[in-house]
């Protein structure tokens, strides 16, 4: 897994070396985290940062590769025939896409009020989840569990022109193939810089 993300963020370093545009913005996200295994999701929100490079782009539309990192905290209700309080717990999501841009951002040159965007790439997500375990055990009867998990995710999204600004609303999801195998979906709004 730490092969992949390297490997990726190799390929971000390089495509930007190309690039002809850097964008980036600041945000939030609110972000459901369901484990293999686990009858509750956990829920959570966090600040985004999020840079992004545009290249082959042209007046209308460009193809850009960024990495919107989120990092706040997450919560679940643990339980076993009863509800415990919701417990929380640090939250990492650093997601790599490859994005089709249309409108609205896609280029320094594009004057459009409002666009959108769509596209694909690899995901991380970290979390810790709460949950029951036998009352003998040392933790009280709660543990909390770290779990890691990467894979394909999906996004899209739209955007609308503010003076100095660039508002971008967009949804999220990505699949874990490892560790919890996850399914993580995401909504955030992020503020672009121009």
């Amino acid at each position: 897994m730490k092969k992949t993300m390297l490997l990726a963020i190799i390929c971000l370093a390089s495509i930007s070396s190309f690039a002809q545009r850097l964008h980036h913005g600041l945000g939030i996200n609110f972000i459901s985290f369901k484990p293999k295994g686990f009858r509750d999701n956990t829920v959570g929100g966090g600040i985004t940062y999020a840079p992004y490079f545009c290249f082959r782009e042209n007046d209308k539309r460009s193809l850009s590769v960024g990495i919107p990192l989120t990092v706040g905290f997450g919560g679940n209700y643990y339980r076993d025939d009863y509800k415990g309080d919701p417990a929380p717990s640090v939250m990492v999501d650093i997601p790599v896409m490859l994005n089709f841009n249309m409108g609205c951002g896609s280029s320094g040159s594009n004057r459009s009020r409002f666009g959108f965007f769509a596209g694909g790439g690899l995901g991380f997500h970290y979390q810790g989840v709460f949950d029951h375990v036998p009352p003998d055990e040392p933790s009280g009867g709660v543990t909390e569990l770290k779990k890691t998990t990467w894979g394909p995710g999906v996004n899209a999204g739209i955007r609308y022109a503010q003076p100095g600004c660039i508002f971008e609303y967009k949804l999220s999801f990505m699949q874990g193939i490892s560790g919890s195998k996850a399914q993580v979906f995401g909504i955030g709004c992020i503020f672009n810089f121009r």
